[in-house]
């Protein structure tokens, strides 16, 4: 099967076609929805237990050579906790509610109509994606919230 966007062999079903997406589209979507900065965690409600192997400081050659011979057992993880996790969702899905503000107020202004029409891309794609990402993040958060016993998010 494949996402949205490209070719993803681990996208067997709707769920992971889901999931796929946001993984493949997440630098895409996520600079739609107001960008991340390079201080912000790698890690959110798709990616979990990331492996860190470049940094600012350059490529980690330990991790390479573990992940070339296959020695997955000596990756270190950056997790991060229950409680971190759905504070960062809960983050994610605040800006993706105003970035899809954004985008739906300024639909059918023909400037901006203009501006983000080009090269196979229309104004729909754009309201698409902000809103499949914003209702992926609201997914997240009421799970996130319900594994920890507590209520669904707000929007």
């Amino acid at each position: 099967m494949t996402c949205r966007r490209r070719k993803c062999p681990g996208a067997r079903n709707r769920r992971a076609q889901r999931g796929c997406w946001t993984a493949c589209g997440w630098t895409r979507a996520a600079s739609r929805i107001g960008g991340r900065s390079r201080h912000e965690p790698v890690w959110n409600h798709v990616i979990r237990d990331p492996v860190r192997f470049w940094s600012l400081d350059g490529t980690d050659e330990v991790v390479l050579n573990a992940l070339r011979d296959r020695r997955f057992t000596e990756l270190s993880r950056v997790t991060a906790s229950p409680t971190e996790l759905r504070r960062r969702t809960k983050v994610e899905l605040d800006h993706a509610l105003v970035r899809l503000r954004a985008v739906h107020e300024a639909y059918w202004e023909r400037d901006w109509r203009h501006e983000h029409r080009g090269g196979g891309r229309y104004p729909e794609h754009h309201l698409w994606e902000v809103t499949e990402g914003y209702l992926d993040l609201l997914d997240a958060a009421h799970h996130l919230a319900a594994e920890a016993g507590g209520g669904g998010a707000t929007a």
